[in-house]
């Protein structure tokens, strides 16, 4: 329903013969199905959209250059979201070369590529690098507007960022500032930015230990998704995950299982068995199986945690990389010893939100 508009745009582009912007139109489609779970439509749409603009060439005038990397831009998320981090690599790299000769550091779509650049580079296991990228895009927002839902989204983005890197009180902090900006941005408490809001100050309460108080944003986000968006959607997966991981640490693991196996459920149908995701849904369910004595099932989930990694090419420093391969470790050594007494039970593992 919701991509109804695209296709009567297109319709009437092409009537027109507007091939310029039948390739934005294209795009933004792409990017609108990229939203809405559907990865690997948006990845066809996308991929014809390129096509276009190469058979192009240099026919085009004026915009030209930047729907190209419009187009590079929306096909590297979607790549990177289905785990083929090299391809996305190359995609940001081709947006990125044209759009910071052409637009002002903080316009939207200059900051949206950097800042999955960023994202990219965590994922790499370059920390160093993914914390450089950030503080500079953090510094463009900063220097930006200061209301409007630009600056609601941006204070989110670096709430998540702060969170990925630490700094949970300053995430805490620019959690709730951007949960109040929406408040007057947006006129209707039904939207599906405020259901991402909530799961990210969950997931910020979360790791300060207020468990009470994350249990409920992460269901209310729920909540607000399944309505919004249906079950099948990336952003569901991410909640039942978030989920997932409160009731491990409140030791509740049938409720986490529960989640957990949610999660992978809407992971296979909406992103490639080789995301970072998928991965890191193996890593946290291993982690319950294996509370519930599960060992053997563990052991193949940590397996194709470590495989995809591997086939990323994520570093041997990555965090995600040693924390799985420490979990399959401690899983091989106890069914080595051909033990299931009670001590062995004491596996807690390690997952991640």
């Amino acid at each position: 329903k919701g991509l109804k508009p695209y296709d009567r745009a297109l319709e009437a582009a092409t009537l027109n013969d507007d091939t310029q912007e039948i390739i934005l139109i294209m795009a933004d489609k792409g990017e609108a199905l990229t939203r809405l779970g559907k990865s690997q439509e948006a990845l066809a749409t996308l991929t014809q959209a390129r096509r276009k603009t190469e058979a192009l060439g240099k026919s085009l005038q004026g915009l030209s250059p930047l729907v190209g990397a419009k187009v590079d831009s929306y096909l590297g998320a979607v790549l990177h979201g289905l785990g083929s981090s090299e391809k996305a690599k190359t995609y940001y790299q081709k947006a990125l070369a044209v759009q910071e000769k052409q637009l002002a550091p903080s316009h939207p779509d200059l900051i949206s590529t950097r800042l999955s650049f960023a994202r990219l580079w965590h994922d790499f296991g370059d920390a160093p690098r993914c914390l450089r990228e950030f503080a500079e895009v953090e510094r463009i927002i900063l220097d930006g507007p200061n209301e409007g839902p630009g600056r609601s989204r941006a204070l989110l983005l670096m709430s998540d960022f702060s969170r990925l890197v630490g700094h949970l009180e300053e995430a805490h902090s620019k959690a709730q500032e951007g949960i109040k900006l929406q408040k007057d941005v947006f006129d209707t408490r039904e939207h599906p930015e405020i259901a991402i809001a909530n799961a990210n100050l969950g997931s910020v309460l979360h790791d300060l230990g207020r468990y009470t108080e994350a249990k409920k944003h992460y269901q209310d986000a729920l909540e607000l998704q399944l309505k919004l968006l249906g079950g099948e959607h990336p952003e569901v997966a991410a909640t039942h995950n978030s989920l997932g991981t409160l009731y491990q640490d409140l030791h509740m693991v049938p409720e986490a299982v529960d989640h957990f196996t949610k999660c992978l459920e809407i992971q296979r149908k909406t992103v490639s068995e080789s995301s970072p995701d998928v991965a890191n849904t193996y890593n946290n369910l291993a982690t319950v199986l294996f509370q519930q004595g599960r060992a053997p099932d563990a052991r193949e989930l940590l397996k194709k945690a470590v495989a995809i990694l591997d086939a990323l090419g994520v570093a041997a420093s990555s965090p995600e990389r040693a924390l799985y391969e420490e979990n399959l470790q401690e899983v091989e050594e106890k069914l080595r010893s051909h033990s299931q007494s009670k001590s062995d039970m004491g596996f807690e593992g390690s997952v991640i939100m």
